[in-house]
């Protein structure tokens, strides 16, 4: 198969694994015993961990050049299909976003509250507690519960400045373009406005990006989810602290 790429090197050898031991049943079985909130992080944990790669299968798609369109065939515009990837690759990359902050919410309960859920309604609206919290304070709280953590986090946040952004262009403002599949115009339309001439073209034709360039951007963003995920599963340690539970009931001696 014929593939585009900015670095010799295929796509699938850039994008870093990070493969876990998940816990075992008994051992998931124990977890809500050492809080609602701290069982409630696992499962958004594991969540995250898919979530990075669903991201990366479509970024993988998005850099491959033969496409098939929605019948099958293979596509005459098999830049429309990579820019649907790209666009899905940005979205999903971003939402793992959200998943760290929910992680370390409810791991800490930050707000003291999670740990008093009596339904699974009550922790989605913890969830939309996540999605309010100011950055400052969320910031603070982690570094007070654990300063390794929030190092982690404030460089991962620079590593991948722009994500958002660009997730949010294509989610609500319609203006992700992709040269190759993007609307053709032709000549320039000004018109004069309170005596000066405004380029009407340049106004409502959105920035166009090259798709090499935001592959390249979203496999360091994809590896730098790696590298934060580590330190999660790292810090977090979920067996150690079950190992600790069990010995404390005099269960593992």
């Amino acid at each position: 198969m014929k593939m585009e790429q900015q670095n010799e090197m295929p796509i699938t050898k850039r994008l870093n694994i990070n493969k876990i031991t998940p816990l075992t049943f008994f051992e998931i079985s124990i977890l809500p015993l050492l809080g609602i909130g701290l069982a409630s992080s696992y499962y958004k944990i594991i969540a995250l961990h898919n979530n990075i790669y669903y991201a990366a299968y479509a970024l993988v798609n998005a850099w491959k050049t033969d496409q098939r369109d929605l019948t099958g065939d293979i596509s005459q515009f098999p830049m429309f299909e990579r820019t649907m990837h790209l666009q899905n690759a940005y979205i999903t990359y971003n939402n793992c976003v959200d998943y760290v902050y929910q992680v370390l919410f409810f791991y800490y309960d930050l707000d003291s509250c999670v740990n008093k859920a009596k339904s699974y309604d009550d922790i989605v609206n913890f969830e939309e507690c996540v999605k309010a919290k100011r950055r400052d304070e969320f910031d603070r709280k982690i570094k007070d519960k654990n300063s390794e953590l929030y190092k982690a986090i404030k460089k991962f946040r620079e590593e991948i400045k722009g994500l958002g952004s660009k997730a949010n262009n294509i989610k609500h403002d319609a203006g992700f373009w992709i040269d190759g599949n993007h609307i053709n115009t032709f000549g320039t339309t000004r018109k004069n406005i309170a005596g000066e001439e405004v380029n009407l073209s340049q106004i409502i034709i959105p920035p166009r990006y090259n798709i090499s360039d935001e592959i390249e951007f979203l496999v360091n963003v994809h590896n730098e989810f790696i590298v934060l995920e580590k330190v999660l599963f790292e810090q977090l340690a979920y067996k150690a602290k079950i190992k600790e539970f069990l010995h404390s009931m005099g269960l593992n001696k």
